[in-house]
């Protein structure tokens, strides 16, 4: 099979890319003070609503809007609708007088969220078929960016402005995902015009060597690409509801435990360093930044390894990761080999695994539904994660969340292994000898 070289994603799709992140980061981050510092919210039930239902809404739409663009072919429009819709949730937030309006125009926020990475993940990896999980790799290090900048700028700006500073973040936010929403629409204005100049200069009956879409997508560049995959990648996969192919349900069920054990972690992260292990509280920043920095370095580089050998071994190793470090964290008990290994990029591997596996082992067709699935995995992982790390540190305390999280994160590398490289790592392999 000839390789295509990997492409470069649009301006307009980095930025959409970005506003995803910061915006993931100002919600997830400062929601819950937000409703505590502003809304002077007492029952601490609700605020734990606060992240809890973004996730939900992420896991239930971010499937729905891949199905829809898989049905329409027009992911860029569809991104560039739930860009505006995150301007809109966000815009209203400041006017929202009460928790349970807050709550509703999180529901918004993140019903319009799930539309950006399934759908601008899927459109990426048909740019270069031949180098899907790089392609992705490239969404997801804007959107590590965007991580980083939304925490170190909300961080700035509430250490500023105190409690008035996560508002103004609210505003930026807002600003930020409608210039994205424009920029995509602008993108696709420009190369329909671009594309209707080459077709007067070479003629609509004459080929044209250069292009890398179909010819829908010729006429229309917010078209998803439909490159032509081998059959054999899907042999075996049945057509119809996404979850029925075995890839989907065997990467969903990796991520809901993996992921699931990390975000356990997470929610607890600041309590476990400061209160169990005696460090300062500027750790757990220095922590969290640097995971970040990390995964903007070696998401692109985990995505060149995907292609090269088979984005199932990638997920592997992420999958596997995660458990060695809980159990690293067992054994030792070091407060700075804790933050070093916490800061481990491991994510990136997970996310260039599972995208690269799923745009290699799902048809074009059902490709968007597909990522969607993972990405609301991803998010009902941090459902289920931070709430049964909560539940059961109640009862045990907080000296054993490394061994809770271990426990979770087990079944999540054993389906990693049985299920996903057992069953789809051999197939990958063969295609690159």
């Amino acid at each position: 099979m000839k390789k295509q070289a990997s492409g470069r994603l649009p301006l307009a799709l980095q930025l959409a890319a970005i506003a995803d992140g910061v915006t993931s980061v100002a919600f997830y981050g400062y929601g819950p003070l937000y409703l505590r510092q502003v809304l002077h919210e007492q029952h601490l039930l609700v605020v734990a609503l606060v992240n809890t239902l973004a996730a939900l809404a992420t896991f239930i739409a971010a499937g729905i809007w891949g199905r829809l663009s898989d049905r329409t072919g027009k992911p860029l429009p569809l991104m560039a609708t739930g860009l505006f819709g995150m301007a809109l949730a966000l815009l209203l937030i400041p006017f929202m007088p009460s928790s349970t309006g807050f709550l509703l125009m999180g529901l918004l926020l993140f019903t319009m969220l799930a539309a950006v990475s399934p759908l601008g993940v899927a459109w990426s990896t048909t740019l270069a078929p031949d180098h899907p999980s790089e392609q992705a790799a490239l969404f997801y290090r804007m959107r590590s960016a965007g991580w980083a900048v939304g925490s170190f700028g909300c961080s700035a700006l509430v250490h500023y402005l105190d409690s008035g500073g996560i508002t103004v973040a609210f505003r930026l936010g807002t600003a930020l995902t409608a210039l994205a929403g424009i920029s995509l629409l602008l993108y696709v204005t420009g190369e329909k015009r671009r594309l209707r100049k080459k077709e007067e200069r070479v003629g609509p009956d004459q080929p044209d060597s250069s292009a890398t879409l179909d010819s829908s997508a010729a006429s229309d560049p917010s078209a998803s690409p439909r490159p032509q995959s081998t059959a054999s990648n899907f042999e075996g996969l049945s057509a119809g509801l996404v979850w029925r192919l075995p890839i989907v349900a065997a990467i969903a069920g990796a991520v809901l435990f993996a992921m699931g054990g990390n975000e356990a972690f997470f929610s607890l992260l600041g309590p476990y360093l400061t209160e169990e292990l005696r460090v300062p509280s500027s750790w757990v920043g220095l922590t969290l930044g640097t995971a970040s920095v990390l995964n903007i370095a070696i998401t692109r580089l985990a995505g060149r390894f995907a292609d090269r050998h088979g984005p199932t071994l990638v997920f592997l190793i992420g999958t596997w990761s995660y458990t060695i470090i809980f159990a690293a964290m067992i054994i030792f008990g070091n407060p700075f080999l804790t933050m070093i290994l916490y800061a481990l990029p491991i994510s990136a591997l997970i996310s260039t695994g599972a995208s690269g596996a799923l745009s290699t082992f799902v048809p074009a067709h059902q490709r968007a539904e597909a990522i969607g699935a993972f990405e609301g995995s991803v998010a009902l992982s941090m459902a289920t994660g931070s709430l049964l790390s909560g539940w059961v540190v109640d009862q045990l305390g907080l000296h054993f969340l490394p061994a809770i999280t271990f426990a979770i994160t087990v079944p999540g590398a054993l389906i990693a292994w049985f299920a996903v490289y057992r069953r789809f790592g051999k197939q990958k392999r063969r295609e690159y000898q």
